[in-house]
Formats: C-alpha cells, sequence, structure tokens
C-alpha cells in the first residue's frame, strides 16, 4: 500500500474516533445538566410546598379548639349538607374575602360577583 492511502486511513479513523469521543462527551454534559435542572426545579417545588405546609400548620395552630356546644353545631350542621355548604360560602365571604375566589379586585376596591350557580 502507498503510504498516503495509510495516512489516509489513519487520518479518516482518527477523525471518526475523535468525533465519537467529542459526541460522547458532549451527551454526557448535557445528561449532567438537564439532572442539575430537574433537581434545581425539584428543589423550587418541594420548597414551596414545604412553605405551604408550613403555613397549614401556623392556621391550624392558632385556631382555638371547639367547645362541646361548637360540636354539637357541627354535628347538626354535617346532616344537612346543602345548608352547611350555603353557611360556610356567606362565613368566607364575610370573614375571609381575601381567600374567596368570587370575589374579583376592581379599580376602586372590591366587586361581588354572586352566589355559585345550584346544582
Amino acid at each position: 500500500m502507498p503510504t498516503e492511502l495509510v495516512t489516509a486511513i489513519i487520518a479518516g479513523g482518527s477523525a471518526i474516533g475523535g468525533g465519537m469521543i467529542v459526541a460522547a462527551s458532549n451527551y454526557g454534559i448535557n445528561r449532567a445538566q438537564a439532572n442539575g435542572s430537574k433537581r434545581a426545579e425539584l428543589r423550587r417545588t418541594l420548597s414551596a410546598y414545604l412553605a405551604l405546609l408550613n403555613s397549614v400548620d401556623h392556621q391550624l395552630r392558632i385556631e382555638p379548639e371547639p367547645g362541646r356546644f361548637i360540636r354539637f353545631v357541627n354535628q347538626q350542621m354535617a346532616r344537612f349538607p346543602q345548608f352547611d355548604y350555603t353557611v360556610g360560602q356567606t362565613r368566607r365571604r364575610l370573614l375571609e374575602p381575601h381567600l374567596d375566589p368570587s370575589r374579583r379586585h376592581g379599580g376602586g376596591g372590591d366587586v361581588y360577583v354572586g352566589w355559585p350557580r345550584s346544582r
């Protein structure tokens, strides 16, 4: 074989081998970056979930324990779910307007949207 042909074969094999090494290293780097971004997103999601759980826990801890009369009223209300729902909606709209999804903030203040449709 002429030396030029051998040199061309060696150069071609070297180029193919080098390309495979570069492709493999790029694949490894991209996988590592993708895993890192997934971990960061999971960490943000878990932090938000933990903050939500802490908020709920705080609200539950500052809420007083119901007395005997309140427990009795709650048991009676459980027997009439539609009435309980209506009372609960009214209570939320009066006492917790910032949590009520049926209220929107208008230009000058809150705008009452209305009662939900009956089933």
